[in-house]
């Protein structure tokens, strides 16, 4: 009665190791697409497992009763984890898949659509890229030229101070200036400024088919006709006289503050009145430097509106005689 009950567990054993193994096997091939050497792995355990079970009942009744007890342990363990590994694989790649078309979804629906004129160039970046630089760089050109004409009001108003004699006490004027914060501080925040003059300019155009680089030209040229768009304030003037062989020269050293006022300009011209079209553009000009790889040290939010953006920052002289 023994020995019979030493088989039937024997049996029995066997029998449930291989369903097991078969059931593991089916599992990892489940999960071949997500893991294959996870897949692989389970399959070679489940097989591995019942091979040892089938071992230890042949050697004794113990064994076998043994591996009765863990064959099918064994089998639930391997199919818990395979069916884990096909959870965990499965379920964050779907949700991350979701994620990123979710987010492509948002960023190329609040992209002006006059960078998507040719599909095609779209799949590798540089034909929206090329026409997004066109835009930019044009805008950019407006706001350097203005600079150089603030640069050159301060200067020929210091020579006409020199023409009236108000410094005729002395034999040699050198006149310098400056803007703060730093040159490269306030260009950055005409950099992000031009970003939101295009975005403007796309959210006032109802038809994109009209939003031409020739009608953004024709903004531009509007604007910067009627308007100053950069601005200066003078902060201070210092001096100080120094004697060199003889003569007495006048150092005079001049600070100024600039501002960006290209922002409001621009948000007059296209008619963005209405604070909900304005939040769309700066949205809009957001995604624009996140999509061409220029935001990656902005805040969320990034775009500053172009309210006194910054202070240019250059020193110039300029020698004066009497």
């Amino acid at each position: 009665m023994s020995e019979q009950k030493t088989s039937d567990s024997l049996e029995q054993s066997l029998d449930n190791g291989i369903d097991k193994a078969v059931a593991a096997k089916g599992a990892a091939d489940a999960a071949q697409g997500i893991g294959n050497a996870a897949a692989g792995a389970g399959a070679s355990a489940a097989e591995s497992a019942a091979g040892a079970g089938a071992g230890a009942g042949a050697s004794a009744g113990a064994g076998a009763a043994a591996g009765t007890a863990a064959a099918p342990g064994a089998g639930t363990a391997i199919g818990a984890v395979a069916g884990l590994a096909v959870s965990v694989l499965a379920k964050p790649l779907a949700k991350g898949v979701i994620v990123i078309v979710f987010f492509l979804a948002l960023i190329f629906s609040s992209l002006p659509s006059m960078l998507f004129e040719n599909p095609v160039d779209v799949a590798d970046n540089t034909g929206p890229e090329t026409v997004y630089q066109q835009f930019k760089d044009y805008a950019m050109e407006a706001y350097d030229k203005e600079i150089e004409d603030r640069k050159k009001e301060i200067e020929d108003a210091f020579q006409w101070r020199v023409y009236l004699g108000e410094f005729d006490d002395y034999d040699d004027v050198e006149m310098t200036y400056e803007f703060i914060p730093p040159e490269d501080v306030f260009r950055a925040d005409l950099e992000e400024s031009a970003a939101l003059i295009i975005a403007m300019f796309e959210i006032s155009t109802d038809d994109w088919r009209v939003a031409s680089f020739s009608d953004f030209k024709s903004a531009v040229n509007s604007v910067n006709f009627w308007h100053n768009t950069v601005t200066v304030s003078k902060e201070s003037e210092e001096t100080e006289v120094t004697h060199e062989d003889g003569d007495r020269i006048l150092h005079v050293h001049m600070t100024y503050n600039i501002y960006d006022m290209g922002v409001e300009q621009f948000r007059s011209k296209f008619g963005l009145s209405d604070d909900r079209e304005y939040i769309k553009a700066v949205e809009m000009a957001y995604n624009l430097r996140v999509y061409f790889g220029e935001a990656g040290d902005m805040p969320m939010g990034g775009v500053t509106g172009g309210v006194a953006a910054g202070s240019y920052s250059g020193v110039s002289s300029n020698r004066a005689s009497n």
